[in-house]
């Protein structure tokens, strides 16, 4: 089951009321979330390789939301990644036996829209990162300067 498979199939107002309970902080972006969640149901997408993974962090007390790549088992995060790509990403086994669909689609949302709602000015942001730095958070930064150039 891939991002975009339980877009298609769950409304944004199960959606919402699920992501207001778990982030009440968020009514605030109602209707940024709306706009991305209409957005992405008509969003062209990408092939993607990696897998959606939540997991409980106890000692911090939040939901941590990640992808891997089938080729190794190492954590990436979903920050300045192209909606397009993680949209069509799968979701691990472990986070559907785990979670709702629409507690998945929540922490998702709320991930991707942590440095904003509108995407063309995070990827820039992102864009002006990488280039003024030599260290990333992530290891596939040739990849993701590759998405950026485009």
């Amino acid at each position: 089951m891939k991002i975009i498979d339980l877009i298609l199939k769950n409304s944004f107002n199960k959606v919402i009321k699920t992501l207001l309970f778990l982030y009440p902080n968020e009514i605030v972006n109602i209707k940024g979330y709306r706009k991305i969640y209409k957005r992405m149901k008509f969003m062209k997408f990408k092939n993607s390789k990696g897998n959606i993974h939540i997991d409980y962090d106890e000692e911090m007390n939040f939901h941590d939301i990640f992808f891997t790549q089938k080729e190794n088992d190492s954590k990436y995060s979903l920050t300045f990644i192209p909606q397009k790509i993680l949209v069509n990403m799968n979701i691990s086994n472990k986070t559907l036996l785990k979670y709702s669909e629409a507690e998945i689609i929540s922490h998702f949302l709320y991930k991707i829209t942590w440095w904003g709602f509108d995407e063309r000015k995070v990827l820039k942001e992102a864009k002006e990162n990488i280039k003024n730095t030599e260290t990333q958070p992530f290891s596939t930064i040739e990849e993701l300067k590759e998405i950026l150039s485009k």
